[in-house]
């Protein structure tokens, strides 16, 4: 006999069964286990399991980081760093176009990475558990290099 897997009041994972079945009245077969026995299921799925706080805030920060870092790694943002450096230490009027265009380019970047942190202090600070939606992020700028 195949196994059944159960959830019951509020979605709760009651266990997996084998030739017999929950006592709980209001126990629902559902097609599979969740994969931490914390997650809810809500009626065509497992949500993930509620986080603590200071994990709820640990998770926020590595999706800034994955974010920045996806779009320009540690090695690129010190590649940008050393030329805005080196083409902010000449005078403007010895600039070319386009390193004047250069400038303006990782300028977006640096802004943005500072946009990135600021709304990651202000998902921590309200707590906020869908801080994986793009919604919430600010659209990444063109990398220049």
């Amino acid at each position: 006999m195949p196994v059944k897997y159960f959830v019951g009041a509020g979605g709760k994972y009651l266990g997996a069964f084998n030739d017999c079945e929950p006592d709980d009245s209001e126990a629902v077969e559902v097609g599979y286990p969740p994969k931490d026995a914390r997650q809810i299921w809500n009626g065509s799925g497992y949500d993930d399991p509620a986080m603590s706080q200071d994990e709820l805030i640990q998770a926020i920060k590595d999706e800034a980081g994955r974010r920045i870092y996806g779009l320009c790694d540690a090695k690129d943002q010190r590649n940008m760093n050393a030329m805005a450096t080196r083409l902010a230490r000449k005078a403007k009027a010895d600039r070319t176009e386009a390193e004047e265009a250069m400038l303006d380019k990782l300028e977006a970047v640096f802004v943005w990475i500072e946009a990135m942190r600021t709304v990651s202090k202000k998902l921590r600070g309200d707590l906020v558990t869908s801080f994986a939606d793009d919604s919430h992020w600010p659209p990444p700028p063109v990398i220049p290099i």
